[in-house]
């Protein structure tokens, strides 16, 4: 039988780029450089770890299937997180749980 992942919640610094759009001005590349809304948040199912990263899923399938299968991966280099938490589902800050889905 497949062991159930660990459920945790993963906060980083994420990268992005301009898409190809001219910046303007010292002004214009500041702004860019030390834009902050790239901090992301993520709560899934930790499916796969090393030195260098790790791998929550968001889906997995039932344990009593043949072969487990995972769904939107997402990879996460261990240099960009910022935070980490195994205790995602009894923080009562953390959404959807603040934002009332459960009828909190």
């Amino acid at each position: 039988m497949t062991m159930i992942p660990e459920l945790v919640l993963v906060q980083w610094d994420d990268a992005h780029n301009n898409q190809g759009a001219w910046v303007y001005g010292e002004d214009g590349l500041n702004e860019f450089a030390t834009d902050e809304r790239f901090q992301v948040s993520q709560a899934g199912w930790l499916v796969y770890e090393d030195d260098k990263c790790v791998v929550i899923a968001s889906r997995i399938t039932r344990n009593d299937t043949p072969e487990r299968a995972y769904g939107q991966l997402e990879r996460i280099p261990k240099r960009m997180i910022t935070e980490r938490s195994d205790e995602v589902l009894n923080d009562p800050t953390f959404p959807p749980r603040a934002l009332g889905f459960y009828g909190d």
